[in-house]
């Protein structure tokens, strides 16, 4: 059978096995695994000789361990003493006699595991010897010149870091059964066990030093995992710490005994005993004579070392309980240790800085703390410019690091991460002290200022750059740039900013300079709103050949969306620039379409992201928004805007021209349409919206009623394409805005083109774009939506009929529901609810209704629900009753619809008890209480509306379904006196106490 183990073990890790095979032998593996007397046969496999392959006798023991740990009850005293028998005897043979071949190490903690399985199953009821049976193995076979073996101690050491995995490490949660089980085991070891351990460690550690450092990390370890749960007078005591101590000047041995040092720290105590243990270590002392400069390793250890000493410290300084000498004790010690979490957080290598984060955390938490308390302690007071000069200097790239290149990209992002950081301890430092913290900005950044950019070191103005853009992110509310209005003296922000836009930063060669300056201003854009001055130095800088044309690729396409935000957020406040700029500009407006990477073998496979993902088109888009913003800025002469924008559009129309005459079966060629027609779409966006009701009478209004007549055409000729389809219908979202009545007329055709070659996956986006088209063009488009409505929606019901299979098509599913809702809503809200029972629609007006309550019924999307019960709520309003001003919907809400009644106490009412009822409906979860309030929004809805006779309609109800008497008569006052608000706890607490 042991045969038949290997060779499956075998066949499963084979790469090259046959697949099929391959799966009999994985499951014939975990049968064995499973089977009752599995483990027999692979403790067998494992101990036999010759040995087995080392995969085979690794899941050997994986299988032993699992019924040791898994099934151990029933495995009956017999067949555990059997277990300790035959791993005691292997044991002997491997690591005691050294007969067999030395067994990798991963095989070695593999059956330390095993016995740390076996001891925690029999320790101390039938293996109280355990520790002793082990120490005597351990001077059992001992070579020449030696007081213990060498193997035997190396495995002992190994069982006890197992040990110490298995009932105290805090990594692993455990169950009550398992937290209780294992306390009583460590009572026992403490009890009986634990001091002949720690000397014995102690003795291995003097004994294996200098010929076995393997052995003596190992012991270190133990140590430090132990001693969370052990007497600590057993190790720190002065014999014992001064073999650590001397530990610390080994190569080999001092991060081993570093990290037994932070353990020791580390361990559990109360505020005075810790206090002692830190006084009594003097670690600051020792770590003074140590030489981190040559190993950044060691210093990371040493760093964590110090870290530990601070958070400690920082725990019993906020401790209320210990005496004024404690606290000036920590105090002092927290003095002492400070320098070296300035020099460990200013380390260039960030793995050591970090290791002092939570030092700094805590620190820093402290001394707030005690800011709100009335007044920082001078002491601790005084540490705050030192680690704010510390963080500063981190900020800074290293000497050895580049920016932007591919190839470190990780390291990149890993800098950026380490910025956050930093970024969250400077805003804690200006809460604390603002004036520490905008003194230290101004000093950074005001000295670089200052100088001719070329004479500075790129990383060294990047850091300052850097600096004033998170400036605003460390302060609290929005930037001040004046003192006041009445006093127009500069703050040191505004000061910042003057210098910098006066500075010559922008003409420094490296590209992050440029970029960070782009930033900074476009982040403090507010400032130029004040200083209109500023402005055109800096839309200079934008158009010039380092702003929009710079030759490095990520610095351009940044500047192009930069610059869209700068422009609009100073939209009327550009001056004459605004022609010079459209100027600059003009040779990015050219669209050059590029396939994307994947293969495409049919016209209608693109997907809208992949259409936009080939080469920086998305970027460029933000061009032609600028464009639009620039041309209708206030500055440019009415006549100059049409033709200007004549002149930008004539291109991309003669594009789409040519390119409708060379058919869609060129991808590119379809491509290239699409993408002309975002940039017409994206282009409107610049442009002011024509406000409801009002006609659009610019004079650039011309320009884009010939841009809706060439979109139609490519509509119509490309109407199969679906990316066509996408960008027409993005681009007259944004006509619609600008156009507003004059495009009325076309909205047939435009409807027509993108519904007719649809996919119903396109519906989801087209629903809240119809639902645009309603809000702008009502009631005019009444006519139109009475004859789109049931083709429309039986679409979408055909839609939501189908099963959806996997998590993809359920989330469509979802999208879908909700977009028809909110279509549903949009139409209601816009006063066009009529179109629901005109002549031609109102034999489905109660299937529409019976879908809306369908959804409100699905517990299971509870936003969806919730929504659903909205609608439902808005047609009570809408024609539960004569005109009148609603508590529920705020608005005069229109007729007293026949038939509506009886859907309101027959349909409506039940649902609203139908869905709390529901099994699977958890009314403590926050979604489902948002749908219990809608819930009681409606039934205040039909009541408001109907009155007693809705109270009639809703008591005969509550009979029928047998609802409590003395309930009914509570829950029917309840709504006819309360508030909405009241009302709404009132149904929440209802269910609440009905469901139990």
């Amino acid at each position: 059978m042991d045969e038949q183990v290997e060779q499956a073990v075998r066949v499963a890790l084979d790469p090259a096995a046959d697949p099929s095979l391959k799966k009999q032998a994985m499951e014939f593996c975990e049968q064995v695994k499973a089977s009752r007397d599995g483990w027999q046969v692979c403790l067998a496999l494992f101990t036999k000789v010759p040995k087995a392959s080392e995969p085979a006798r690794f899941f050997a023991l994986q299988t032993l361990n699992d019924a040791l740990e898994h099934r151990r009850d029933t495995l009956g005293e017999g067949s555990l003493e059997f277990i300790r028998t035959t791993l005691l005897n292997f044991v002997n043979v491997e690591f005691v006699s050294g007969s067999g071949g030395e067994d990798p190490a991963y095989l070695r903690n593999k059956l330390a595991q095993s016995f740390s399985f076996l001891f925690i199953a029999i320790y101390p009821t039938s293996w109280r010897s355990f520790f002793d049976d082990f120490l005597s193995l351990s001077v059992s076979s001992v070579p020449s010149g030696r007081r213990t073996n060498p193997r035997t101690v190396n495995f002992f050491l190994r069982i006890l870091l197992a040990i110490n995995v298995e009932i105290a490490d805090a990594l692993f949660v455990r169950s009550p059964a398992e937290v209780q089980r294992n306390n009583a085991i460590k009572d026992v070891i403490r009890d009986n066990d634990v001091t002949k351990v720690t000397t014995v460690l102690r003795e291995l550690m003097l004994e294996y030093q200098g010929n076995d450092d393997g052995a003596v990390q190992l012991a270190l370890q133990v140590i430090g995992s132990w001693i969370s749960w052990i007497d600590i007078n057993l190790v720190v005591n002065e014999s014992y710490m001064n073999v650590i101590f001397n530990y610390l000047l080994n190569e080999n041995l001092r991060s081993h005994a570093c990290e037994a040092l932070v353990e020791i720290v580390g361990k559990k105590m109360l505020p005075p005993g810790k206090l002692e243990l830190i006084s009594l270590l003097n670690l600051t002392t020792v770590m003074n004579q140590l030489d981190t400069s040559a190993d950044p390793e060691f210093s990371q250890h040493v760093a964590r070392l110090a870290n530990i000493q601070g958070v400690e410290l920082a725990r019993i300084l906020e401790d209320g309980s210990i005496t004024p000498q404690a606290q000036a004790q920590a105090t002092a010690l927290l003095q002492g240790l400070f320098p070296f979490l300035l020099r460990f957080l200013s380390d260039e290598y960030d793995e050591t800085s970090m290791a002092v984060y939570p030092f700094v955390t805590d620190l820093l938490a402290m001394i707030r703390k005690e800011k709100k308390r009335g007044a920082v302690d001078p002491a601790k007071g005084q540490m705050l410019g030192p680690l704010l000069s510390a963080m500063i200097q981190k900020l800074r790239y290293d000497d050895e690091s580049e920016w932007g290149s591919e190839a470190d990209a990780d390291e990149e992002a890993e800098f950026r991460d380490m910025r956050s950081k930093i970024k969250i301890f400077q805003e804690t430092v200006a809460t604390i002290d603002p004036e520490l913290f905008n003194n230290a900005v101004y000093s950074v950044v005001s000295s670089k200022l200052g100088k001719p950019a070329q004479s500075l070191n790129w990383r060294d103005l990047e850091c300052a750059l850097f600096q004033l853009y998170s400036y605003s992110e460390c302060i609290r509310g929005a930037p001040v740039y004046v003192k006041s209005e009445q006093d127009p003296t500069p703050t040191q922000l505004g000061g910042m900013m003057a210098m910098l836009v006066n500075s010559d930063v922008a003409t420094h060669t490296h590209p992050s300079i440029l970029l960070q300056f782009m930033e900074i201003v476009v982040r403090y854009v507010s400032f130029f709103q004040l200083q209109s001055g500023f402005v055109p130095k800096v839309l200079e800088i934008f158009i010039g050949p380092k702003g929009l044309h710079n030759e490095n690729v990520q610095v351009r396409t940044r500047a192009w969306y930069l610059f869209y935000r700068f422009v609009k957020s100073l939209k009327n406040n550009l001056g004459n620039i605004a022609e010079v700029a459209l100027t600059a500009m003009g040779d990015l407006l050219v669209v050059t379409a590029e396939l994307p990477s994947e293969d495409l073998e049919a016209e209608n496979e693109m997907s809208a992201d992949a259409a936009t993902s080939g080469g920086s088109f998305e970027s460029q888009l933000y061009l032609f928004e600028s464009a639009g913003l620039l041309i209708s800025d206030q500055s440019v002469p009415a006549d100059q805007q049409l033709a200007v924008a004549r002149k930008l559009l004539a291109p991309l129309f003669a594009d789409i021209q040519q390119r409708l005459a060379g058919g869609k079966a060129d991808q590119l060629n379809v491509l290239q349409v699409h993408h002309d027609i975002m940039a017409i779409g994206t282009f409107c966006k610049g442009f002011p919206e024509t406000m409801k009701g009002e006609p659009a009478t610019a004079e650039w209004v011309t320009a884009f009623m010939e841009a809706t007549e060439v979109i139609l055409v490519a509509l119509q000729t490309f109407n199969t394409v679906e990316i066509v389809r996408d960008a027409s219908r993005f681009a007259f979202a944004r006509l619609v805005s600008i156009l507003g009545s004059r495009l009325l007329p076309e909205t047939p055709r435009l409807i027509n083109g993108l519904l007719a070659e649809a996919k119903t996956s396109e519906l989801v986006d087209f629903l809240p774009f119809l639902g645009q088209l309603i809000h702008k063009f009502q009631p005019h488009i009444f006519d139109m939506l009475n004859n789109l409505l049931m083709p429309l929606l039986g679409r979408i019901f055909s839609t939501l009929n189908n099963p959806a299979e996997g998590t993809d098509a359920l989330l469509k599913r979802i999208e879908m529901r909700k977009a028809y809702l909110n279509f549903i809503l949009a139409i209601l809200n816009n006063r066009l609810g009529s179109v629901f029972v005109s002549e031609t629609n109102q034999g489905n007006f109660e299937s529409i209704i019976q879908s809306i309550v369908h959804f409100g019924s699905d517990v299971s999307d509870a936003p969806t629900a919730k929504l659903a019960f909205g609608v439902l709520t808005t047609m009570v309003a809408t024609w539960g009753g004569p005109n009148k001003t609603t508590a529920i919907t705020n608005q005069l809400v229109g007729q007293d619809l026949p038939g509506f009644e009886r859907i309101m106490y027959e349909i409506m009412t039940p649902v609203c008890f139908e869905v709390p009822s529901k099994p699977e409906f958890n009314p403590r979860d926050a979604q489902a209480q948002l749908l219990l309030f809608e819930i009681a929004s409606l039934q205040k809805a039909m009541f408001e509306q109907k009155g007693d006779t809705f109270i009639v309609a809703l008591q005969n109800y509550l009979v029928s379904i047998n609802f409590p008497q003395p309930t009914a008569a509570e829950y029917v006052q309840s709504l006819r006196t309360m508030d909405l608000r009241n009302f709404r706890k009132f149904f929440y607490n209802l269910i609440i106490a009905s469901r139990g």
